[in-house]
C-alpha cells in the first residue's frame, strides 16, 4: 500500500488555519489488518482543517473511500466515509493527539454488516529534533459497543505502536 498508492495534495491558508485536500489511488485498502475492498484498488478522497488556538491546535476532517464487505456480498454498501475531530498539543519533542473518529458504511444492512462504528482515540508520538524518525503509541476505544458480524461480537479497542522514518527524496 506504501509504495503502490499515489495521491494528490493540495492546501489553502485560512488566517492562521489550513485546509487540506488529499485524493488518489491505493493497491489495496487493509485497515487494522483487515482487508476492506476485496483485494482491489480502492480510490479515496480527503479534506481536513486544522487551527491553532491558543497552545492548542484543533482540527476537522472527512475522508472517503471504495470499500466492499468480506463478510456478505449482499450487504449493500461500496465506499465508506469517515467524519473525525480532535485536539493536539506539543510539548517538546512530543506530540499529544486526543481525538473521536466515526466510521460510516451507507447502504450496508444492519443485519449483514455494521452500518457505522466510532471510536475515541490517542496518541502520543515523539519527534526528537534534526533526527529522520519518529515514533509512539496510540489507543483507540470502541464507542460503538463493539461491532456485531451475525451473532458474534468483535471487541474493537486497539493498540497500535508505531515508528516512522524519513528516506529523504528518492
Amino acid at each position: 500500500l506504501l509504495f503502490l498508492s499515489q495521491a494528490a495534495n493540495a492546501e489553502i491558508k485560512i488566517g492562521k488555519g489550513s485546509l487540506t485536500f488529499n485524493a488518489g489511488v491505493a493497491s489495496g485498502y487493509v485497515f487494522r489488518g483487515v482487508e476492506q475492498n476485496k483485494a482491489q484498488p480502492s480510490p479515496f478522497v480527503g479534506a481536513d482543517f486544522t487551527h491553532p488556538v491558543g497552545d492548542f491546535g484543533i482540527y476537522l476532517g472527512v475522508w472517503a473511500g471504495a470499500s466492499d464487505s468480506n463478510t456478505s456480498p449482499s450487504d449493500g454498501h461500496n465506499y465508506e466515509y469517515d467524519i473525525y475531530g480532535g485536539v493536539t498539543k506539543t510539548i517538546g519533542i512530543a506530540t499529544i493527539d486526543i481525538g473521536y473518529a466515526s466510521y460510516i458504511y451507507p447502504g450496508a444492512t444492519s443485519n449483514s454488516a455494521t452500518t457505522q462504528t466510532a471510536e475515541y482515540y490517542g496518541k502520543l508520538t515523539f519527534a526528537p529534533d534534526k533526527q529522520p524518525y519518529t515514533f509512539g503509541a496510540a489507543y483507540y476505544v470502541d464507542d460503538t459497543g463493539g461491532q456485531k458480524n451475525g451473532s458474534t461480537k468483535l471487541d474493537r479497542d486497539y493498540y497500535e505502536f508505531y515508528v516512522t522514518y524519513d528516506f529523504g527524496v528518492i
